[in-house]
């Protein structure tokens, strides 16, 4: 259940590079696995509390994506950004399976009760309590893109993204905006990095691979790139499809591949973008409601 929210928190920061720049990357989910080794190392070798892994977490997340940025914006053209991403990830996910402080291919084991204003949580309390604080970061994160969407900053990131070179005669500083706005969804990685960690209290490269990686971009377009709710929806979809599936093994796999492929060629704005154009259909084939006749009298009309 809370591995769904994890989707949904990830799924939020690789359609923010994708939505305000153009970029669609498969490096946050190396990203995550950074912030969350990062998390587990600073509680044991400081023993910082809750809040503070958040903001170690969040801080390393904002750095990994700026240094990620930096090098995808100097490719152009979708595809050409998403595989250098990939390139990065994978040197990121090399990297931690072979120091020997991140535990190498073993990982690491996370012990450390969750403790939040003094009080400390036994295992299964501590379950809902990152259930509760996952459902609130999604709410807070939804929320803070609705903002942005529609402040000055969130205007100009989309106004490079549509015209850059059109941004840049006008003296918009092009590549900073950019780096900026792949950076910023680092902020949401490093949260995502946290919970999990509480959750499932274990961390090794194998949680982060490409197929992860892959199917969180997946669920973006998927649930729609252009919409705010379309990383929600498609988070969700993939997340419990399977399960809802009335089959086994390999028939499971192909039937969801299928519906996902489906999806993919005939809804071109993902499923929300879908469901919307239903929404207008419909109510382009209502029927006008029929106006009560006028009582000419009552409008002092003379007989």
């Amino acid at each position: 259940m809370e591995a769904s929210k994890r989707c949904v928190l990830l799924a939020y920061a690789v359609w923010m590079p994708l939505h305000f720049i153009g970029v669609a990357s498969i490096g946050h989910v190396a990203i995550w696995g950074a912030a969350a080794y990062v998390a587990i190392l600073g509680t044991r070798e400081w023993e910082i509390g809750l809040l503070a892994r958040f903001a170690v977490a969040m801080v390393v997340g904002v750095v990994l994506a700026a240094v990620v940025a930096s090098v995808t914006m100097r490719v152009r053209g979708l595809v050409s950004a998403a595989a250098v991403t990939l390139g990065l990830a994978g040197l990121i996910v090399n990297v931690l399976g072979n120091l020997e402080v991140t535990g190498g291919t073993t990982g690491l084991t996370f012990v450390t009760p969750l403790e939040l204003f003094g009080v400390e949580y036994t295992p299964q309390d501590t379950d809902i309590m990152v259930y509760s604080i996952g459902s609130v970061l999604i709410g807070v994160v939804v929320a803070a893109l609705w903002f942005l969407q529609r402040s000055r900053v969130g205007r100009r990131m989309i106004a490079v993204r549509d015209a850059e070179t059109l941004a840049t005669s006008l003296g918009v500083g092009t590549h900073l905006v950019k780096v900026v706005g792949f950076a910023v969804s680092g902020v949401v990685v490093g949260a995502s990095a946290v919970l999990y960690v509480h959750y499932n209290r274990y961390v090794d490269p194998s949680l982060f691979h490409d197929t992860v990686a892959i199917n969180v971009l997946l669920a973006v377009i998927v649930g729609g790139s252009t919409y705010l709710l379309g990383p929600l929806v498609g988070a969700v979809l993939l997340a419990f499809l399977p399960e809802l599936l009335p089959f086994d093994g390999v028939m499971n796999r192909a039937v969801y591949g299928m519906i996902v492929v489906l999806i993919a060629t005939y809804a071109n704005d993902g499923l929300t973008g879908w469901v919307r154009q239903a929404a207008r259909r419909v109510r382009r084939r209502r029927p006008p409601r029929a106006r009560p006749p006028v009582d000419r009298a009552d409008e002092g009309v003379p007989a």
